[in-house]
């Protein structure tokens, strides 16, 4: 849309124009190229070792287990015979025959974008004198522009049933066989997975002001003298959302071995308990280790987001 006005007489010369565009639907989307290596459990550093640090609660050495350790290699790179399952390429480090690459992604998260821009201009020329004339231009320019796209590029997701050599399990904070947002739902490899979603929102918005004295005499010597303002904001919002097995997993307690035979005591102890002896003493019982002040934390977590859901 780009509607146009102009009024015109001797002196003056005025044209107002205003534009709006808009596009919605699908951003550009790219092939993930890089080697993945899926033979190894760990990630390995330089020199070839696990990589691994201090527990931050336990103090005990904790290596780094290798998210794409048993899965499949990204679908664009799957059918590349230089690309080694160790993440290693040919001694070229060509990243893939062109005659085997695939333009092909395999996503989870929804993509999408949101672009709309604004554009208003004052045009106005005031004749002086024959001779002479003053310009004045006021422009105004506005954009916002939204994408939303998934920045693992890779389709896989939790909720899955946890293996025996997940982390979770053999730290204790997981049981075997039982369901959990942090177990890959495909079951590959110890468990771990890559899942995360990317949003940035883009906006400009620029104004301008400019003002010119313009000559036409009728010798071969002109001038045009003037000046100009411009100020411009752009800010710029990038979210990133990380469902990722292996953000911060030490952070999580989970009671989902534990609760459901606890309730159920405390459950009978509060039933044939009397009001006036207390069903909260019941409970407690049951719970030693319970907080006993109102909005306190159970014990051994760290803050409000340190609870995982019942599974």
């Amino acid at each position: 849309m780009a509607p146009q006005l102009r009024w015109k007489n001797d002196r003056w010369d005025v044209n107002v124009k205003y534009q709006h565009m808009w596009d919605t639907g699908t951003p550009n989307a790219s092939i993930p190229l890089g080697p993945e290596n899926t033979l190894d459990e760990f990630i390995l550093g330089p020199n070839g070792e696990p990589l691994c640090a201090a527990h931050p609660i336990t103090g005990e050495e904790v290596c780094q287990r290798n998210p794409y350790f048993g899965v499949q290699p990204a679908p664009a790179v799957a059918g590349c015979s230089n690309i080694n399952q160790d993440g290693t390429r040919d001694p070229m480090n060509i990243i893939c025959d062109p005659d085997e690459l695939r333009w092909e992604v395999a996503f989870n998260a929804p993509i999408a974008r949101d672009s709309t821009a604004e554009n208003f201009a004052l045009d106005v020329v005031f004749s002086l004198t024959d001779s002479l004339s003053l310009n004045y231009k006021f422009g105004w320019h506005d954009v916002i522009n939204s994408n939303t796209n998934d920045g693992d590029q890779r389709d896989r997701v939790g909720g899955g049933v946890c293996p025996f050599n997940h982390p979770g399990v053999l730290s204790g904070m997981l049981r075997e066989g039982a369901t959990d947002r942090i177990c890959a739902l495909d079951g590959g490899g110890v468990g771990l997975f890559t899942d995360s979603q990317v949003n940035y929102i883009f906006s400009s918005e620029q104004t301008s002001h400019e003002i010119t004295l313009v000559s036409n005499f009728d010798g071969p010597l002109n001038f045009t003298f003037g000046a100009n303002t411009l100020t411009n904001d752009e800010p710029y919002v990038w979210r990133p959302r990380s469902f990722s097995s292996s953000t911060g997993d030490w952070l999580f307690q989970n009671t989902s071995v534990a609760i459901p035979a606890s309730a159920e005591t405390a459950w009978t102890s509060a039933r044939t308990a009397s009001p006036s002896s207390g069903w909260r003493s019941a409970i407690r019982a049951s719970f030693p280790h319970a907080a006993t002040s109102s909005g306190a934390r159970p014990h051994g977590t760290s803050g409000p987001n340190t609870d995982r859901p019942i599974g």
